[in-house]
């Protein structure tokens, strides 16, 4: 049976996930995003830069947020729908 992986995708997609899951950013950096949920006493490190995020990394941003893939891929359907932008 084949293991299932994440789809990669752009950095910011990525920060938008994360963010819809929970999180919330304390700071950047030129290469980085660092956020944090309550009561987490690590924070979770997302890479800025790149075409896509590597499966790897994905990977263990899954086991850091104890997110599963089919969270992310619903939270990423309703990023790639726009859904979650803010009505100006």
């Amino acid at each position: 049976m084949p293991i299932a992986l994440p789809t990669p995708v752009p950095p910011e997609i990525l920060k938008r996930i994360v963010l819809l899951f929970g999180y919330k950013e304390l700071g950047a950096t030129e290469y980085n995003w660092i956020l944090s949920r309550d009561g987490e006493d690590e924070p979770l490190v997302l890479p800025r830069l790149g075409r896509v995020v590597s499966v790897i990394v994905m990977d263990k941003v899954f086991e850091h947020t104890g997110m599963t893939l089919g969270t992310y891929m619903a939270i990423k359907g309703i990023v790639e729908n726009g859904s979650d932008l803010p009505i100006n």
